[in-house]
């Protein structure tokens, strides 16, 4: 199985730290950014986070919404998979299909979550 390296954008450093451990088994390495203001995003478009194979947003963070940080992603020019992850209420599915944006919803199942990246980057 091929390694693959996701950012996550998630304020919650619990949460991350649950991901991260769960989808080390996985041979998924999660690279967490704390907070990330749309003004900011140009950090994911340049190293060390240009090479990295997907990203996951959380869909509620401190100030911005993860659907918005993807908007601005792909306005960017951003071509790799993205995914929205949420306990909350389903968010707008035809946006995140405008936008090529996946959906996961917590709590994660690590091994389904790992194939889904794995899918997307075929």
């Amino acid at each position: 199985m091929k390694p693959i390296d996701v950012i996550y954008v998630e304020d919650d450093e619990q949460e991350a730290f649950v991901l991260t451990m769960g989808m080390r088994v996985q041979q998924v390495t999660i690279h967490h950014i704390n907070r990330l203001d749309i003004s900011e995003i140009d950090q994911l478009l340049n190293p060390p986070y240009d090479t990295m194979d997907a990203i996951l947003l959380d869909a509620m963070l401190a100030g911005v919404s993860g659907v918005e940080l993807a908007a601005a992603l792909r306005e960017a020019g951003d071509k790799r998979p993205i995914f929205l992850i949420t306990a909350g209420e389903n968010p707008d599915a035809e946006r995140l299909n405008r936008l090529a944006i996946g959906y996961i919803r917590k709590p994660v199942s690590f091994p389904d979550f790992a194939q889904t990246i794995r899918n997307s980057l075929d």
